[in-house]
């Protein structure tokens, strides 16, 4: 083969030039991306269960309380210990330690516990640590208790609270549970036998009892510091 013949070959059998790739399609129209709504109120929420306790069931924990609970004025932590500050706080309260009569007690909170805190704020709780505290404000005394948050020093990990409505509504006038969800209070339900649960850190108070009597019990959940 000459010379001349091989570049002729090589030419021919020379790549065709490609073709020009296809433009690309146009991006559809911008439809919106929805971004989740940030929602305080799973921070800031105060939940509910009316009814949760029957009259009967109310009425049998707080005269188990009245007879075992050993009754004392109520005080407030500062400085590393326990003082009465009437100007803050007045009241009388007492305890119902975890033990086989108060069993069914405890056993029935902690379920609405539970299923509370899975459907709302999803908290790493472990336990009761503390007593319950059953508490009773009388009009006569003027009791009351002022704005405040539970986590305290001597128990910093306090991170679910919880009011139990022992009172039928009709016994006392005043007395209301108030929280703080947002830029103004939120008044908690007064119906007999509702369980009140909200996070230990939101603000709270109950106002001064201008008729009768109202009691309760009030617990905090423990767990492993916020983070």
């Amino acid at each position: 083969m000459t010379r001349r013949q091989h570049r002729v070959i090589l030419t021919l059998m020379a790549p065709k030039t490609p073709a020009p790739a296809p433009a690309p399609a146009p991006l559809a129209a911008h439809t919106a991306y929805p971004i989740p709504a940030f929602q305080p109120h799973r921070f800031h929420a105060c939940i509910n269960h009316p009814g949760a306790l029957s009259a009967e069931q109310c009425a049998h924990w707080r005269d188990f309380a009245l007879t075992h609970a050993n009754m004392a004025d109520a005080k407030i932590g500062r400085d590393g210990g326990d003082v009465q500050e009437t100007a803050y706080r007045r009241s009388r309260v007492g305890w119902l330690s975890h033990e086989p009569r108060t069993a069914p007690l405890f056993q029935l909170l902690a379920s609405y516990v539970m299923s509370t805190n899975r459907a709302w704020w999803n908290f790493d709780l472990t336990s009761f640590a503390e007593s319950l505290q059953f508490t009773e404000y009388r009009a006569e005394e003027n009791q009351f208790y002022g704005w405040h948050v539970d986590p305290s020093p001597a128990n910093p990990n306090r991170k679910l609270s919880m009011v139990v409505q022992l009172s039928d509504p009709a016994d006392y006038d005043g007395g209301n549970l108030e929280v703080m969800t947002s830029s103004v209070p939120t008044q908690a339900p007064r119906q007999q036998g509702t369980i009140v649960f909200f996070p230990s850190y939101n603000v709270h108070r109950v106002t001064p009892v201008t008729r009768g009597v109202r009691h309760s019990i009030v617990g905090w959940i423990h767990g492993p510091p916020l983070r």
